[in-house]
Parts: structure tokens; sequence; C-alpha cells
């Protein structure tokens, strides 16, 4: 994790000779724990009368989550440096773990649940099985993501409409990744899908439209109600006589 220090401060310390070793540890370590204020995603509960510790949550490598204490806010917070550093450094901050710390930002945020199970089904789907899912951050830029992104349009043969709800999920990782500085230009702004989508049939007549798969199953239903009335044509209707015996 690299720190965010003053340089010019540092340079100043430097010429009035009041720089040690100590200074120095001690502002890299204070930059460490004001970036991992910004970058954890959990709440952090600080200390009160019946508990006396602060306590946060980290979530582990199999996604487990692991209670954090510490005595103090700087000691909690000096936990979690060691952890991220160990784990989830920014240098090898992968696609799937923003996603999952990008998606835990959108439960914040939303009241709707239905929408969080869409994004998770919609990533197991698409992007889980691409190569992207692996890939450091630091590796995806506008290239690949074009590469992958189209793709996924002609493998899984998406409408328009199917990738628009697919790229959701990409519009709203790459804002993420940018608002949290972890990116500096989003690789997703000129990314461009080139091949065909696939059609969708108009049904004449009418305002409605249909795909593929759709225009199937009505023509298998028009098929079905066709034959039913032919069969129910060619049953003989009873006549008086028969009515009277």
């Amino acid at each position: 994790m690299q720190p965010d220090i003053d340089l010019q401060q540092l340079q100043a310390l430097l010429q009035c000779d009041t720089l040690d070793v100590c200074n120095v540890l001690d502002m890299i370590m204070a930059s460490k724990r004001e970036r991992i204020k910004k970058l954890h995603t959990y709440s952090i509960t600080p200390a009160y009368s019946h508990n006396k510790y602060w306590m946060t949550y980290f979530k582990c490598e199999n996604k487990t989550r692991q209670l954090i204490r510490g005595k103090t806010e700087d000691e909690l917070l000096d936990k979690l440096v060691k952890l991220y550093e160990e784990n989830a450094t920014l240098d090898n901050l992968t696609f799937n773990k923003l996603f999952d710390e990008w998606l835990e930002y959108k439960k914040a945020i939303t009241n709707s649940v239905n929408t969080i199970k869409r994004h998770k089904q919609h990533y197991a789907k698409y992007f889980e099985p691409s190569k992207l899912h692996s890939m450091k951050l630091s590796d995806i830029d506008t290239f690949v993501l074009e590469m992958e992104c189209n793709r996924m349009v002609k493998e899984f043969n998406l409408t328009r409409k199917a990738w628009v709800n697919a790229k959701t999920i990409l519009i709203g990782m790459f804002d993420y990744a940018k608002r949290k500085k972890y990116i500096t230009d989003n690789p997703l702004s000129d990314m461009r899908i080139t091949v065909r989508y696939k059609q969708v049939v108009k049904k004449s007549g009418n305002t409605q439209t249909y795909n593929t798969d759709e225009l199937e199953e009505l023509k298998r239903k028009y098929a079905t109600r066709k034959l039913t009335a032919t069969m129910l044509s060619n049953i003989q209707k009873p006549t008086a006589t028969d009515l009277l015996f």
C-alpha cells in the first residue's frame, strides 16, 4: 500500500534537519490509517461504557468475516493496515474483489434487495467465467474491456437491452473505483461494442416486439391452439334423435 505523504512537507523537514526515522515512520503510518478509513467498507464502532474496544469486521480471502478489535482507534486501524497489506493491497486489487467491495457499498445505499440479487446473478453469469474475474484492476484497460465485453455479447448472443443490463455492473464498479481513487482514468468511458447484438423481431400491426426465442414460443402456442380447434371441429354434434335416446 503506497502511503500518501506530502512530499513538500518532507522536503521542508529535511532542510530544517528536524526529520528523523521515527518521524518518517509516524507520518507513513498516519497516512496509511487515513487511507484505510477511506478503503474500509465495514463500519467502525467506537468504544463505549459497556464495551471498551473499538470494533469492526474484515472480509478474509475465503469471504468469511473476521472481528477486529483495538483498545484505541489507532490500534484498530493499525491492525487493519496489516490485514489489508497482507490480503488486499491496492497493488493486487482484483476485478472480483472490487465487485465484492462495490456490492457492499451498493447494499448500503439501496433499498432494493432484488437489485442486489440481480447484480449477483449477472456477475456470476457473465463476468465470473471471463478473464476479467481474476485480473488485477491495474491490468485492465479499455482494450482488455473491449475484447472481453464484445466476446460476451457474441458468445451469449445478447440483445442490446440484455447487454445494457449487464453493463450496469461495470459502470457502477469503475465509477466507484475512480471515486475511491483506485484508478485515475475510467477505462469504460471509451469502450465500444462493435459486434452485432441479437436482433428482436417486430410484431406487425402492433408496437410490441419479441426476440427470437419469444417468437418461437408464440408460434408453438399458436400451433397448439390451432390443432385443438381442428380436433374440436371434427367431433360430430349430436342430433335431435341422439338426444331422445
